[in-house]
């Protein structure tokens, strides 16, 4: 530009400009409006029609702007460094003021106008100039007066104040000369989550991670489809919208690959017409509507997106969530859905062959004289006598069974593999009696001798950075419960979670104080005598809770070791090397 004559001072402006057009053309709210304009005229909406329209766009754009003479007709060229330069060569002046007198003394216009401000009315023409660029606002170029029009007046304070905002700024209401605040563009908004994400660090597990990062995408594009721009034009029935649409969507459209592909208007149509067929065919209704915990989780990490963007300094309006996050249940209610199964009820999941024999590694459901020592083994015993999270077993690492003063322990801490929930749940639980009649602690040697860290690494793949082990264990271990007979009609709700559940009601039921219950499940007890006054409860203690509630029970399982003391380890199906 400057070896073309384009003076310094504007330099940084017209590059400014040109990203500003660039990211315009980029944003599908610009897509849209380009095939609403070709369906209007009626041209065929093909891509090779696309790229001619938005030429055709752009050229007209280039035309508008480079119409100097045409829109400020009153405007001295010879005294303008930028528009000097369109001048015939023989009529520029030989030379322009410098970066800092341009900056100081801009546009001089005809001094014998009444109301001639020159810097006002500089500032004037540089913000139409502005506008124009960013966006081609239609406003300002039917304010531009036409060669074959009548020169209007110099625009006064007042038609100052009410020029087009610029794109990407926003100003107070009243406050039209004050300092601008920079607004977030559609396009943008997952760039500015990421800086949340890092902001978050550690407070973030990827399970949050990836629910917040889901609920910015559709945020984006339900803006999208009420015609938002950019922060600035968010408004309180946009967030109503977000709402509305979660009301609208296949309940368990995160579980299908092909359904969260989907745009949200796509998404709405198929839950409405999936519900239709089913209902036309007599079948079951198909479940249409996000759960009232689902929703309200999303909308806990649309509050936290937004508070971000305040924070780093976009323009925003206000939001009121209380009137549309669905509330809390009653405690009494939570209660009542969840599922407390008892001893009685969880015993038979412990004649499946997986635990008594097995034919072998492929067929684990089928009867035979088999036991494998793995996952799918260990994993039930552990949830159904410590009652811990699904990913706090999931993920343990060879390093996490420790030899302690009071017998071998599992440590359940943070570790290379995965993360834990909170401070409390960061606690040392007693390997129960039954696990090390059944050979648990051998295993954790045998797989540590084989190399691996993770003491269920056939829950892991090589071929993907992220891995969640509880979800890889719930799709091996389910299908073995729904292949039982006495089990497939009888299984709970998230099933696994349940033990969790049942183990702290038996506890309960058996006197054992809640104290104790909140430091074996990891939770944060109530009072202060508990929580600062207190350690969690130790292992001999939580030991002999636990044996107290296995007597209550019905005592030890029929569940088989390896045959004549040995030990065999299931083929490690997604690790690079097997063994068996």
């Amino acid at each position: 530009m400057v070896r073309n004559g384009i003076p310094e001072p504007h330099v940084d402006a017209i590059v400014a400009t040109y990203h500003s057009e660039q990211a315009q053309a980029q944003n599908p709210i610009f897509d849209g409006q380009v095939r609403q304009q070709m369906q209007d005229v009626g041209l065929p909406d093909t891509l090779a029609n696309r790229e001619r329209a938005k030429m055709e766009i752009f050229r007209a754009k280039a035309d508008a702007l480079l119409n100097v003479g045409g829109r400020w007709p009153l405007i001295d060229r010879r005294q303008n460094a930028l528009t000097a330069t369109t001048l015939p060569e023989d009529e520029r002046p030989s030379a322009f003021p410098a970066p800092e007198t341009a900056s100081a003394a801009p546009t001089t216009v005809n001094q014998d106008m009444p109301g001639g401000d020159p810097g006002r009315e500089a500032s004037v023409a540089s913000d139409v100039q502005s506008v124009q660029a960013s966006a081609g606002r239609e406003e300002v170029a039917a304010a531009a007066p036409r060669n074959d029009e009548a020169t209007p007046e110099p625009p006064s304070q007042a038609t100052t104040a009410r020029i087009e905002r610029i794109p990407g700024v926003e100003r107070e209401a009243g406050h039209e000369d004050g300092p601008v605040t920079p607004v977030l563009h559609l396009a943008d908004f997952e760039a500015e989550f990421l800086k949340l994400r890092k902001n978050k660090g550690a407070a973030w597990a990827e399970a949050s991670a990836r629910d917040a990062h889901v609920l910015v995408v559709t945020f984006r594009d339900i803006l999208e489809e009420q015609g938002v721009a950019h922060s600035g034009e968010i408004r309180q029935h946009h967030i109503a919208a977000l709402r509305q649409h979660y009301n609208d969507v296949p309940a368990r459209y995160g579980q299908s690959a092909r359904q969260r592909a989907m745009r949200p208007a796509e998404l709405r149509a198929f839950a409405a017409d999936q519900a239709a067929r089913a209902e036309a065919q007599g079948e079951p209704p198909y479940a249409v509507g996000l759960s009232a915990a689902t929703i309200r989780k999303h909308f806990g990490n649309l509050d936290t997106f937004l508070r971000h963007l305040r924070a780093s300094g976009y323009a925003i309006g206000e939001w009121e969530l209380k009137g549309l996050r669905p509330a809390k249940p009653k405690p009494g209610t939570i209660r009542l859905q969840q599922v407390k199964p008892s001893p009685q009820t969880i015993r038979p999941i412990f004649d499946l062959p997986v635990f008594t024999g097995c034919r072998d590694e492929f067929g684990l459901d089928v009867p035979g004289n088999i036991v494998f020592h793995g996952a799918c083994y260990f994993l039930p015993m552990l949830f159904a006598y410590l009652g811990a999270r699904r990913n706090e077993f999931a993920g343990l690492g060879t390093s996490d069974i420790l030899q302690t003063d009071s017998g071998p322990a599992i440590h359940i801490r943070q570790n290379q593999f995965r993360g834990i929930k909170n401070p409390q749940s960061d606690r040392m639980l007693p390997v129960p009696d039954e696990l090390l009649r059944l050979g648990f602690m051998d295993y954790v040697a045998a797989i540590s001798g084989l190399g691996y860290r993770q003491l269920f690494p056939e829950l892991y793949s090589p071929d993907y950075k992220t891995v969640d082990p509880g979800d890889r264990f719930y799709k091996d271990f389910i299908p073995l419960l729904n292949a039982s007979p006495e089990m497939k009609d009888g299984l709970w709700k998230r099933t696994i979670h349940a033990f969790r559940h049942g183990l702290a009601d038996t506890l309960k039921q058996s006197g054992v104080e809640i104290a104790i219950i909140d430091d074996l499940s990891g939770r944060l007890g109530s009072g202060e005598t508990q929580t600062r006054y207190t350690n969690a409860a130790g292992l001999p203690l939580l030991l002999e809770k636990i044996r107290g509630s296995v007597r209550a029970g019905g005592g030890k399982s029929d569940v088989r070791r390896c045959d004549g003391g040995g030990h065999r380890i299931g083929r490690l199906r997604w690790s690079c090397e097997t063994s068996t």
